[in-house]
């Protein structure tokens, strides 16, 4: 791994996966604050979660590829009465491994409900996928919830 800036360690990634990365979380925040037509988002976030994908939450619950597509399609909306507005900030992204079909990256995120901010740092491992919007895909994410007395990403 060759960054040593903080503006590398944030961009070390193919442009096809930053494209692909850096348009997903405001389509995700637009659906959960009620914003996005119902049914608009649906297809590109099913095409980039698969049945075999895994989440690990900060609480250590697990849910697969379909659990997570209905929790996207049920949630349209969930927070559109937060005051401040919700919003899901990422940060620190940073390429950890990368291999002919896989790649593993790490990113912190934020997300504000009702003006408090939630931080977790993430492990996301994605695959190559023709299929797949921008032929790539999630296979596994892992989240850990920062200390409340940790500082947030700038």
């Amino acid at each position: 791994m060759r960054p040593t800036s903080a503006h590398e360690r944030t961009t070390d990634v193919t442009p096809r996966r930053r494209r692909a990365r850096g348009s997903r979380v405001p389509r995700v925040h637009r659906r959960l604050a009620g914003r996005t037509p119902t049914g608009r988002e649906y297809g590109r976030a099913e095409a980039v979660l698969p049945d075999d994908f895994e989440i690990v939450s900060p609480t250590g619950e697990r849910r697969d590829g379909p659990q997570i597509r209905a929790d996207l399609r049920n949630g349209h909306g969930a927070f559109a009465d937060s005051d401040p507005e919700f919003e899901i900030r990422v940060a620190n992204v940073r390429t950890r491994v990368e291999r002919d079909e896989h790649c593993l990256v790490t990113y912190e995120e934020g997300q504000r409900i009702d003006g408090d901010w939630d931080w977790r740092v993430s492990s996301g491992l994605f695959r190559r996928a023709a299929d797949a919007p921008n032929g790539v895909e999630w296979v596994h994410l892992h989240e850990t919830r920062l200390s409340e007395d940790a500082e947030p990403p700038t």
